[in-house]
């Protein structure tokens, strides 16, 4: 809706006299309407400048987080697979304490340190090693070494 412009004649020289310096027109503009027109076009661009950025927002995140999430989750997977071989190995399977390190992308190799306690109630720290193989619901694991 375009504001409508009302004109107040603000001098009126009179008609046929020497000084007649033309009509003066001072517009009178609806202040409020332009006001109330300048502010929704401000908050248009902004809402448009908002979803912008949202919509660029969740294209990096959907595009580029989804082989983060992939890689950390087998990795997660393939230690807790090994912390499972490793464990049935143990005399006390249920004080081992782990800490374990995960490397590669699909066939994984996981090292790491257990604590446990040993048939005499000693704990011992071994290492292990082992290889896991992780295909979408398929998972090969081997021990490769303890000691």
């Amino acid at each position: 809706m375009i504001p409508r412009t009302e004109v107040a004649v603000t001098h009126r020289a009179p008609i046929g006299s020497a000084t007649m310096d033309a009509l003066k027109f001072t517009p009178i503009v609806d202040e409020k309407r332009a006001a109330t027109t300048e502010r929704r076009i401000l908050v248009g661009v902004g809402i448009f400048g908002a979803i912008v950025i949202a919509f660029g927002i969740f294209a990096a995140v959907t595009t580029s987080g989804d082989e983060d999430v992939y890689s950390s989750n087998n990795s997660l997977e393939a230690i807790a697979q090994c912390e499972d071989l490793v464990q049935a190995e143990l005399k006390a399977p249920s004080t081992a304490k782990f800490d374990s390190t995960a490397t590669g992308f699909g066939e994984w190799t996981v090292t790491g340190t257990v604590d446990s306690e040993n048939s005499f109630g000693a704990m011992l720290r071994s290492e292990y090693q082992c290889t896991v193989i992780v295909e979408g619901e398929s998972i090969k694991r081997r021990l490769d070494s303890i000691g």
